[in-house]
């Protein structure tokens, strides 16, 4: 299967129903399909709380600048494995623990290791779309690649915080060990 056809398919899954995406802006267009990207990624994950906690919602926290705009809010009270989605804007450093997904914005790059302190050993899948995020410390980088965005998963720093990766999404990825 072409990897275009993935990245429509991705698209096509988040946004059915809705009216089209409008191409006129370029850092939209990315951030939407990061947005779709945020969305199967979350769905390809598994936390160690999800069989205890079949009905809370998975918190999905933006950290730093919103490049997303609206296109995030898609995926506010979207269902996985049951658990709706809430998205978190413009957290603070205290609210971090609190988070199942925590995006960390490119204005954040120069505080990342300040957070990879803070989230620990904790459960948090982190993502961000700054270079070289997954050999930082971070689990999922969402990187562009002339017109197409791009998974990379650092599996050891998943695995050490207990989170497990589908394998259908490690197929996908660029692994970092």
């Amino acid at each position: 299967m072409p990897i275009h056809f993935f990245y429509r398919l991705l698209l096509a899954s988040i946004f059915i129903g809705q009216v089209g995406i409008s191409y006129a802006d370029e850092s939209k267009d990315e951030y939407t399909v990061k947005t779709a990207f945020i969305y199967n990624i979350v769905r390809m994950v598994e936390w160690p709380d999800d069989k205890q906690e079949t009905q809370n919602p998975i918190y999905i926290c933006l950290l730093g600048e919103d490049y997303f705009g609206e296109s995030i809010n898609a995926l506010q009270r979207k269902m996985v494995r049951n658990r709706p989605l809430m998205i978190k804007k413009d957290i603070t450093f205290n609210m971090v623990k609190t988070c199942h997904v925590l995006f960390i914005s490119a204005s954040e790059k120069q505080n990342l290791a300040t957070i990879f302190n803070m989230v620990g050993s904790l459960p948090i899948l982190t993502m961000s779309d700054v270079n070289a995020f997954a050999e930082s410390g971070g689990i999922v980088n969402l990187w562009r690649d002339e017109e197409r965005i791009k998974v990379e998963v650092n599996l050891s720093i998943a695995e050490k915080v207990n989170l497990k990766i589908s394998a259908r999404l490690l197929q996908l990825a660029r692994v970092i060990q």
